[in-house]
């Protein structure tokens, strides 16, 4: 069972850097005042773009070891031996290429979503679900695939997915 386990910052670090990331404020042109924040790097500060940029990679680690660990990793033979894919991630988009058979093509991502949903929650993000923010995008080929083609892209389907406290979610299949 996967456990949510963060490494902590020894405690001297840690205040370091709690210091930069408390009662923080910036002001925007042709508004009066200040916004401020009581915790979280500043909006447009570079250190906030930097500790986000941080913080995703580890939550793709996390995911991308949840889906190598469960086999479901993306790969493809090629000549005597397999090309693996991994995760990518470009700011706060990210890919995680999944390979199966049609016929169970939506079983592995219903699962793969599922740990990559956990991955997320166990770093303290949440995954926004709405369509156009959160998609899967099918690709079959071979037996059994025109079938999938014909369930998935008839109706708007979304494949389903239990979270962390076993309720059932859902993700939209992008055509």
């Amino acid at each position: 069972d996967f456990r949510c386990d963060t490494p902590h910052l020894p405690s001297h670090n840690f205040h370091v850097a709690n210091t930069f990331l408390q009662h923080t404020w910036f002001t925007v042109e042709h508004i009066t005042g200040i916004i401020a924040n009581k915790k979280g790097a500043g909006a447009g500060q570079p250190l906030a773009d930097i500790m986000f940029a941080l913080a995703i990679s580890r939550v793709v680690s996390t995911a991308h070891q949840l889906l190598a660990d469960a086999d479901i990793m993306a790969s493809v033979p090629c000549g005597e031996g397999v090309n693996s894919f991994v995760p990518a991630l470009f700011h706060d988009d990210a890919m995680f290429p999944i390979t199966a058979s049609a016929d169970l093509l939506l079983d592995k991502t219903s699962e793969a979503i599922s740990m990559i949903f956990e991955a997320f929650r166990c770093h303290g993000f949440s995954v926004n679900l709405e369509k156009s923010k959160t998609e899967v995008l099918c690709m079959s080929y071979g037996l059994g695939s025109t079938a999938l083609k014909r369930r998935l892209f008839e109706q708007d389907y979304k494949i389903s997915f239990l979270d962390h406290c076993k309720v059932s979610r859902s993700v939209v299949v992008t055509k």
